[in-house]
């Protein structure tokens, strides 16, 4: 049997799965990297270590190639990259079009079956939009 740390799910409250620091709490980011990275190689499954960047870090991307080597260097096996105003954002293993959850979040139509999934995670989990942007 192999173990894998997905995130939340729709009826996930006050929690965090497997070894993810929730979002919003996320340390500095060394330190949130040293926490995670040194829990990776016990699920065999994996697990995937989200970091969201400032926009800013698009004009830096040798910075961010450094983060992600120093990522790998303390045990971090998956790691998902991102930018804060990026028109996609990951949510419990999928991804969804910005756009989709302010549609979610304004009660229309649900585009796709996922966006219904996402949609009641954020009923749940109002910050999990709010992760720390990091900077470069």
């Amino acid at each position: 049997m192999v173990f894998h740390a997905q995130v939340g799910l729709q009826n996930d409250r006050d929690l965090t799965p497997g070894v993810r620091i929730p979002a919003t709490q996320e340390p500095e980011l060394y330190e949130h990297l040293r926490v995670e990275g040194n829990q990776h190689d016990v699920l065999d499954g994996g697990v995937s270590t989200i970091l969201v960047f400032e926009p800013t870090a698009r004009d830096n991307s040798e910075a961010v190639l450094n983060i992600v080597e120093g990522a790998l260097r303390s045990g971090v096996r998956g790691l998902s990259v991102g930018c804060e105003d990026s028109e996609f954002v990951r949510i419990t293993g999928y991804l969804v079009r910005r756009a989709d959850l302010e549609g979610a979040r304004a009660e229309r139509q649900f585009r796709l079956d996922t966006d219904a999934i996402v949609a009641q995670v954020l009923a749940n989990q109002p910050e999990f939009l709010s992760r720390r942007p990091r900077s470069v």
